[in-house]
């Protein structure tokens, strides 16, 4: 009777404790279930404190590794470049720079040979002077030269002139006669560079004299010399240019028109004549120092005149030539 009793309770015991286990087993199911998707908390561990003395420490050495540590990288800048000019060094230019002074000086060999032609009666004397030496000079000064490489470099001012010295006439009876011979021109010149060659334009003003002493106006028969003096005065419009041919030598070339203002005692002699004149140059120039240059220079000038006649005139001729020739060597100063 007593042994089923015990078996009973027994079972009732392990029916307890079975249930007991399924309802704590259940609780924790659901507890877990609701933990999902929740980050636990940060759990604070005493033992790995950091303190203040070596927090370098570890900051140095966790910086390389941590990303939390690492310095902040600025975003890209979403602003356009713009580029500066970079200022280059100045270069030279390349233009040679016009001279604003051309001045030369020197001396040459002067000839004048003067004819008439259609001399009706045969009673004209013409004259000729084969050589004598004479001083020559010429200079030209561009203002705006020493400012500028521009057109305001372009435009100058000019004088020219030439006395011959040493010198007498000598007629047919061996008479001498002191005689005298000068020559001066002065205007303006414009010139335009070409790379390293100059083309120019000038006008001037110029008078051109020549005088044999005791001519005083007599007749051409007289016993006086018979030459009438000439004192030309002209305007001179032309052209000129020096080529370069090198860096040491240029070429000088020029040429001009004279109309005749006035031509001085021969037109005492032929009242009605017209006259005019031409002039040609023609030159080498050797540069033999930065700056000096020898130049090597010739000349000629051509008057030419148309006597008019009438009948009834005492002197007839139909007309004239003048020649007056120079050449030689001059020192020149360009800078």
């Amino acid at each position: 009777m007593h042994q089923p009793f015990a078996a009973r309770f027994s079972f009732a015991v392990i029916a307890v404790l079975s249930l007991s286990l399924a309802s704590h087993e259940a609780s924790a199911q659901r507890r877990r279930g609701r933990g999902r998707g929740r980050t636990p908390p940060a759990q604070t561990n005493p033992t790995n404190t950091v303190s203040p003395e070596n927090s370098q420490e570890n900051l140095g050495s966790q910086g390389s590794t941590s990303p939390a540590l690492q310095d902040p990288v600025a975003p890209p800048s979403t602003e356009p470049v713009v580029s500066e000019p970079v200022a280059s060094e100045p270069t030279p230019d390349s233009t040679p720079r016009p001279a604003a002074i051309d001045a030369e000086l020197g001396v040459r060999w002067y000839a004048r040979f003067f004819d008439y032609h259609q001399d009706v009666y045969g009673e004209l004397r013409g004259y000729s002077l084969p050589a004598a030496p004479q001083l020559a000079g010429a200079v030209q000064w561009y203002p705006g030269a020493h400012f500028t490489r521009g057109p305001g470099s372009w435009f100058g001012l000019v004088a020219s002139g030439g006395l011959v010295v040493g010198v007498s006439s000598r007629d047919a009876r061996d008479t001498n006669y002191a005689t005298s011979a000068l020559l001066f021109d002065v205007g303006l010149r414009v010139r335009i560079p070409v790379g390293a060659h100059e083309i120019a334009l000038h006008g001037t003003y110029g008078q051109q004299h020549f005088a044999i002493e005791n001519n005083g106006g007599g007749s051409p028969t007289s016993t006086d010399p018979g030459v009438p003096a000439v004192q030309y005065q002209t305007v001179r419009v032309g052209a000129s240019a020096r080529l370069s041919a090198g860096d040491r030598v240029a070429i000088l070339l020029g040429a001009s028109g004279m109309p005749l203002l006035s031509a001085g005692n021969i037109g005492q002699y032929f009242t009605r004549s017209t006259g005019a004149a031409v002039e040609a140059q023609l030159g080498v120039a050797i540069k033999l120092v930065s700056g000096l240059e020898l130049r090597v220079l010739a000349d000629g000038r051509r008057y030419f005149y148309a006597m008019n006649p009438m009948v009834g005139d005492r002197w007839v001729a139909g007309g004239a030539l003048d020649h007056h020739i120079s050449a030689g060597a001059a020192l020149a100063f360009r800078h």
